[in-house]
């Protein structure tokens, strides 16, 4: 997105004419017609100011591709981002990711079960959605997760040490 369908989508969600948000954001309807056709790309701040009182939104709502400001919002921009990365990278992101989720999990899991069954349970977990092949593709990935096992049970026994 950018700032002229940033501004067509505003105006419309507030089911504004071009006209009336003139009248309403003292912007020429000249102006408002440019910027959404994309001929003023770079409108003064002022301009940017009217019209964000006008439809009562941020300059981020009006300038970027979205509004980031919860966690929630900011994840799914970086995974859209993510998105348009090289194969390489992406695969790098979804390691990173499946790891930190499964930390996560076995965290929570630690005080019911031993590393191995939690282990076993998330790799069954992920194998159960996949393709043979795409199981294949996972050796260096299991290899990698036993070493976080070997981890993760050094951390569990550390906890449980520290009960008695």
């Amino acid at each position: 997105m950018s700032l002229k369908s940033n501004l067509r989508g505003l105006r419309n969600k507030t089911k504004l004419t071009q006209s009336q948000l003139a009248d309403i954001s003292d912007v020429s309807m000249t102006q408002i017609s440019k910027i959404e056709r994309g001929e003023s790309k770079n409108p003064e701040l002022s301009t940017i100011k009217k019209l964000c009182l006008a439809l009562n939104c941020s300059a981020d709502d009006l300038l970027f591709d979205r509004k980031i400001s919860g966690s929630n919002e900011k994840l799914k921009h970086y995974l859209d981002k993510a998105m348009r990365l090289s194969p390489y990278d992406k695969k790098a992101i979804i390691n990173i990711i499946h790891k930190f989720l499964i930390a996560d999990d076995l965290r929570q899991m630690q005080n019911i079960s031993s590393p191995e069954d939690i282990f076993e349970t998330l790799r069954d977990e992920r194998e159960s959605g996949m393709e043979d092949d795409e199981i294949e593709k996972n050796e260096a990935m299991e290899e990698y997760e036993a070493e976080a096992l070997e981890r993760e049970q050094e951390i569990w026994q550390n906890v449980q040490d520290s009960k008695t």
